[in-house]
């Protein structure tokens, strides 16, 4: 089980991504840690956090496709309370991604304040981590791929010609 949860920010045509997840896994065998053994299927709380940034592409204001690059730490602890701790971790991380927005008005005129936008979004991309050295089921290269319902926000602006 994971919460994912990610925001955006736009300026000046480059994306600025920041995103949070927190998962429980087990682990694969045990393992000794500061002089205690932890068994095999020992839950255990993740907690990552990453910055990542890239040009943003639009297509008819609908489509917009994000390749970006960044990186972030990791943390990880027993699900229960035990006297054991593990190194914060870092990853460093490359993709892309995809949001489709679900507009149903015509957005080359707007007389009115913009509101929210329903949109899809798909990130895919490989993630190098070097997170074995919390564990070693954890590995080092991670391909991944989410799907994701979003809310789109764009500031309001209006452009206005003079004669």
């Amino acid at each position: 089980m994971a919460l994912l949860a990610f925001i955006d920010a736009y300026l000046w045509g480059i994306s600025i991504n920041t995103s949070l997840r927190i998962s429980i896994k087990r682990s694969q065998d045990s393992m000794f840690v500061d002089n205690d053994t932890l068994p095999m299927a020992t839950p255990f709380r993740d907690i990552f956090f990453d910055v990542t940034a890239g040009p943003l592409l639009s297509f008819r204001d609908l489509v917009y496709i994000t390749p970006y690059v960044g990186g972030g730490g990791f943390y990880t602890s027993p699900y229960y309370d035990r006297n054991v701790t593990f190194p914060v971790a870092w990853g460093a991380k490359a993709g892309i991604s995809t949001d489709l927005r679900l507009a149903f008005y015509k957005t080359d005129f707007i007389t009115s304040l913009p509101s929210p936008d329903l949109a899809v979004r798909l990130d895919m991309g490989y993630q190098y981590n070097k997170f074995y050295r919390i564990r070693g089921d954890l590995g080092k290269h991670v391909f991944y791929l989410n799907l994701a319902l979003e809310i789109i926000y764009f500031k309001f602006e209006r452009i206005y010609s003079v004669d």
